[in-house]
């Protein structure tokens, strides 16, 4: 794989109207800090535009205007008694924008094999940096890779700030500042993530992670008694438990 070219992608209208200067994280928030950031990648045929990667910079400039923490940056404040706190610093800094090649690499490559290609993880940026480590980096970064017959774009952001369904509705918000094309596919959108929100009963403007906790119990007299098998089937129905209660 050959990188072409690196740049800071910024909100294209800087003087919106009451605009977000300060997110604060919360808890949910808060206990991500230590793990990686969160990928999503999308494989498209062969783009017929010769000007995709001009295209999809302006179009992601476009979306940002309406999701301002991505364009931000991670800080962190000392406190006096020795503590820190992080909030995201939505000061227009850029998410980062990596333009790639990797001409010897087909989509039949990347989807046919049963197991995914080692190759794949280099399609996505911010790889191998944990949340607490983007301090002043990019919260939101992009690759989009040339493939010999398609394009794969490769998105990654710092979990600590977004979660899985709100970074499937800015990539779907993305996708629809694009002109319908092969590229893109229309403006179809791709199914967002269910999970504690709908159990927590957020509304549709949260930002930022949610996280529901379920739990079962059982003594250690029926463990002995029935066997792994048994503590199995307790969280099996735990398990179905929520799915009943998420409709």
């Amino acid at each position: 794989m050959e990188v072409i070219s690196s740049c800071l992608v910024g909100r294209e209208n800087n003087e919106i109207a009451n605009p977000i200067t300060r997110l604060e994280l919360n808890p949910w928030d808060l206990r991500l800090l230590p793990i990686v950031p969160i990928q999503r990648g999308l494989i498209y045929h062969k783009p017929q535009s010769q000007n995709i990667i001009s295209h999809l910079k302006n179009s992601l400039s476009r979306t940002l205007n309406f999701f301002p923490p991505l364009a931000g940056r991670l800080s962190v404040t000392q406190q006096d008694d020795g503590t820190k706190s992080y909030f995201v610093d939505c000061n227009n800094a850029g998410a980062e924008f990596t333009h790639a090649a990797a001409a010897s690499v087909s989509v039949s490559d990347l989807i046919g094999p049963k197991y995914i290609p080692e190759i794949v993880y280099s399609f996505f940026p911010l790889d191998n940096l944990t949340n607490f480590e983007a301090i002043s980096k990019a919260l939101l970064a992009v690759q989009v890779t040339e493939l010999a017959d398609g394009l794969f774009r490769g998105c990654a952001a710092n979990h600590a700030v977004v979660d899985g369904t709100s970074f499937w509705h800015f990539i779907n918000s993305w996708r629809r500042q694009q002109s319908p094309s092969s590229a893109d596919g229309g403006n179809s959108s791709i199914a967002e993530e269910v999970g504690a929100r709908s159990r927590i009963g957020l509304g549709e403007g949260y930002f930022g992670n949610a996280i529901y906790t379920a739990g079962t119990s059982t003594t250690e007299r029926e463990l002995m008694e029935n066997g792994l098998g048994y503590a199995a089937l307790k969280i099996n129905e735990l398990v179905k438990q929520q799915k009943r209660n998420c409709k």
